[in-house]
């Protein structure tokens, strides 16, 4: 299983061809998590409707619409999946 990190900052314009283009892929064992770091456009409602579409393989981290810069919020995201990955992983 690959887990793919994705943090958003006002990507309206191309965050729907990212993640087409990541479901598109032939490889299939997938996961995405996204962090969205206090979006203004439409980035949230993109978001929203992926995970909606695909529950079992898009996921989203809770940000509180809390802008707190990429380092920070990559952060966020990778913590939310080591311990989604722990907690899947556990008997």
């Amino acid at each position: 299983m690959v887990s793919i990190l994705l943090s958003t900052y006002n990507g309206e314009l191309y965050l729907n061809e990212l993640i087409n283009s990541i479901l598109n892929q032939s490889y299939s064992s997938w996961e995405l998590f996204i962090r969205d770091d206090g979006s203004k456009d439409s980035t949230n409602i993109i978001i929203d409707t992926y995970c909606v579409k695909y529950p079992e393989k898009i996921f989203r981290i809770p940000s509180f619409d809390e802008n707190v810069g990429s380092g920070k919020s990559f952060m966020s995201v990778l913590n939310f999946a080591t311990r989604h990955l722990c907690t899947a992983t556990t008997v």
